[in-house]
């Protein structure tokens, strides 16, 4: 009854804004709308880099109404980025950590120790990939870099047009999908702890206007024997968790694309051991988690006419987990499980109207349908938790770029999400762009994003030692941002930004001394304030550069710093080609201490990897090297209040051998 409702909410905006929009187009010349179409909402700054993300149809990055950046397919080839978080970690304002299970990201100084990404929004082709609630940025997104076109990363709220999940940033991999490559390429690897990679890639045309690419990997690795001090005694080993770091993954990703049909295809697994006694489980004892994720989606786009177009799209996602742990805590002591199992289905239409010729309309429903949503605690004879929460959610969005004059513009952004169970977010954004004089523009942008709680935070309880919560709000971030881009010629582009955040009832473990319990509460604030610079320059063909410098100041509601943020970061990287012999590319990064969550510090670090690659062919072999911390320097990144770790320490130097063979 109350989806029928919203459905005819949704229908009756929808209709209205239309009728207004076509009242005002009347006044219009439609042929002055035909050519002005793709000039007048041009800036005067036009970058050679095209992002979609930001506003769902290609804009320069200098006119996407955010702060943007772009990865290309050629960067991720020159520096050798082997997983997503490699290229996470070079970009402004971003940084890593690693729990030893998974990798996650912080944004503008946050990142809580336990949240798995689920602040960022992670999409391949636009399709999200936070299915159960986080982002999969580590080797649990099972797939190498080298099939996509591009990476486009959006700063800031994104909820008012994707949703959940976008508070910090959207990410969005966008796949090849013409005749960018058309020979089969095989990647062998080989690195420290005896890892192996197997990965082919193969895109291009098949035939007339059918096109299709193809993304596989596999990898094995038997991990590390790790020591962590917390548990340096008889009964534990000394400290030593042995054979318990290893990990093995599989994924494929496909995209056939037939004229204006597309379909995409996501299969992953992932099985990693925990070799740190993690959730109250025995250390130095077998214990490991399973993934699989998968997805399809079929999307149609078509031009009405010079100045509407339509996107339809329907898809179909699963997620299945499973751990399995010795539990090991008062008086328990047992091998037990936990579960996730998750399928969701829906679909959305999306509409672009050009109305006027400096007005441009974007418009959207959706509707998501979690077809089963379950989580399962299991220890044998001491206890069983046992949920399913099955949910359904309609949305509708709706953006207005106006463009007032070729240096000015406005954009203004609505979407409300209505949820099953009653509950609802409301999430706008505004921009304004202004272009001064050539080279040179200026951003202001307010936003507003959200995240609800997860069937996990929810839900989770264990008799004495965590307790459940009934009265979980969502978390909900307000954003400000002012940013200017500049070109200081055509060699050097450069960027400054300030931000300002406050995110309210913040969800995050809680310890309870008076009942010696854990609980997922709505801890309340955090705010930060920080500012970006970065700049690129590119010399020549065979010799470019870039730096970075992020300073972060995130506060909790006491306006205590913020556990695991550091305040400053300073990125640098260069690539140099040497005739047609080799190329090399070396990157350092460098982050001041961050506070742990047992009140003390990390030391600040440095770090710095070298990719070495042949630039000839030797049969159709090419060879290059990847050598990551590379002066073996000791990093340490803060545990969570599931350890009894206070931090972990991260690889020492490591190198990444590959051979890569493309066929003619």
């Amino acid at each position: 009854m109350r989806i029928n409702i919203l459905l005819k909410r949704c229908f009756a905006t929808f209709f209205l804004w239309v009728m207004l929009s076509q009242a005002l187009s009347a006044q219009e010349n439609p042929d002055s709308v035909k050519s002005a179409l793709d000039s007048l909402l041009t800036l005067k700054i036009v970058g050679e880099q095209f992002v979609s993300t930001a506003s769902t149809y290609a804009q320069s990055v200098e006119e996407a109404p955010t702060s943007a950046t772009i990865i290309t397919a050629e960067d991720i080839k020159l520096y050798g980025y082997n997983s997503l978080t490699d290229v996470l970690r070079t970009v402004r304002g971003f940084y890593a950590s690693y729990d030893r299970q998974y990798e996650s990201l912080g944004i503008r100084g946050f990142n809580r120790p336990t949240d798995y990404n689920n602040r960022v929004l992670l999409m391949i082709d636009g399709h999200r990939l936070n299915i159960y609630d986080g982002a999969p940025i580590g080797n649990d997104l099972a797939l190498n870099m080298s099939n996509f076109e591009k990476i486009e990363i959006i700063r800031g709220p994104g909820s008012a047009l994707y949703g959940q999940n976008a508070m910090f940033a959207v990410i969005n991999l966008i796949t090849k999908k013409t005749n960018n490559f058309l020979k089969p390429e095989v990647k062998l690897s080989y690195g420290s702890f005896d890892s192996k990679t197997f990965s082919i890639n193969y895109g291009g045309n098949i035939s007339g206007d059918l096109s299709l690419s193809i993304n596989s990997s596999f990898y094995d690795s038997k991990g590390e024997n790790l020591y962590f001090p917390e548990f340096d005694k008889p009964s534990t080993n000394y400290g030593v968790a042995e054979n318990l770091d290893f990990e093995n993954y599989y994924g494929f990703n496909g995209l056939l694309k037939y004229k204006n049909l597309q379909l995409s295809i996501l299969s992953t697994y992932r099985k990693k051991g925990n070799p740190t006694g993690s959730f109250y489980s025995k250390f130095n004892t077998f214990s490991e988690t399973e993934e699989r994720k998968k997805f399809i989606e079929a999307k149609y786009t078509q031009s009405l006419s010079f100045d509407k177009h339509l996107t339809l799209r329907a898809f179909y996602d699963t997620y299945y987990q499973d751990g399995t742990y010795h539990i090991y805590v008062l008086f328990i002591d047992d091998v037990g499980t936990n579960q996730n199992d998750f399928e969701t289905a829906g679909g959305e239409a999306q509409f672009i109207w050009d109305v006027l010729n400096n007005n441009r309309i974007t418009m959207g429903i959706e509707y998501r349908h979690d077809l089963m949503k379950k989580f399962r605690l299991f220890m044998p004879n001491v206890y069983e938790l046992d949920i399913e929460e099955p949910d359904k959610t309609l949305s509708i969005y709706i953006q207005d770029e106006y463009q007032y004059s070729e240096n000015l513009s406005f954009y203004a952004g609505l979407r409300r999400d209505d949820y099953f169970n009653g509950e609802f977010s409301f999430n706008p954004r505004f921009s304004i762009n202004y272009a001064p004089h050539n080279n040179h523009i200026l951003k202001l942008i307010y936003g507003t994003a959200y995240r609800t709680p997860n069937i996990y935070e929810r839900n989770y309880e264990i008799p004495l030692l965590f307790k459940k919560n009934n009265y979980l709000q969502a978390e909900k971030i307000t954003t400000i941002d002012f940013i200017w881009e500049y070109d200081i010629s055509k060699i050097f582009k450069n960027v400054f930004s300030f931000y300002h955040y406050d995110m309210t009832d913040l969800i995050d473990q809680y310890y309870n001394p008076s009942e010696f319990n854990y609980q997922f509460r709505n801890i309340g604030k955090a705010k930060a304030t920080g500012i970006e610079l970065g700049g690129q320059a590119r010399v020549s063909e065979n010799f470019r550069g870039y730096a970075s410098y992020s300073y972060q100041y995130a506060q909790d509601g006491n306006n205590k710093q913020l556990t695991n943020s550091p305040e400053n970061i300073f990125k640098s990287g260069c690539y140099y080609k040497f005739e047609n012999l080799f190329s090399t590319a070396l990157e350092f990064q460098y982050e001041t201490e961050r506070l742990t969550v047992k009140n003390t510090r990390t030391n600040s670090f440095f770090y710095s990897t070298l990719f070495i690659s042949s630039e000839f062919d030797f049969y159709g072999i090419k060879f290059s090297l990847l050598i990551k911390n590379l002066f073996d320097n000791s990093i340490y990144y803060p545990a969570g209040l599931q350890n009894e770790q206070i931090s972990f320490q991260q690889p020492g130097r490591t190198f990444l051998f590959n051979l890569t063979y493309g066929f003619n």
